[in-house]
């Protein structure tokens, strides 16, 4: 079977506004690896899913799924206003080896002297 061909199909389907018909191309989705073009579709699909849920087990597929970290998206991730989303950033990140980029962003948050003042 050359079911590759459907991915496509199924990237379609990521932002639908039915939340059944977009949980039916996650689970489809899942079973196949993304080329570079679909990958960039994925991306921009990503952002205009309504569901917090729904973007961390793509998240979490899209990192097992690539072959090298995306940090221009990981960084847009870590900027957006989703707290978990956030978090689950932070522990892609984490665990790839960015451990430097997640301190940045953590401790960005805090002025200097609130830092000082914890250490001590």
């Amino acid at each position: 079977f050359r079911l590759e061909s459907e991915v496509d199909y199924i990237l379609n389907f990521l932002d639908h506004p039915d939340h059944d018909r977009r949980e039916v191309a996650i689970y489809c989705i899942q079973s196949f690896s993304l080329i570079n073009g679909q990958q960039q579709v994925f991306k921009k699909k990503f952002f205009r899913i309504p569901n917090t849920q729904q973007q961390v087990i793509l998240l979490k597929y899209f990192h097992t799924n690539s072959f090298q970290i995306d940090l221009e998206f990981y960084k847009k991730l870590l900027n957006s206003g989703n707290e978990i989303l956030k978090l689950s950033t932070a522990e892609i990140l984490w665990d790839s080896g960015y451990i430097k980029i997640v301190e940045e962003f953590y401790y960005g948050q805090y002025n200097s002297e609130t830092i000082e003042e914890n250490v001590l």
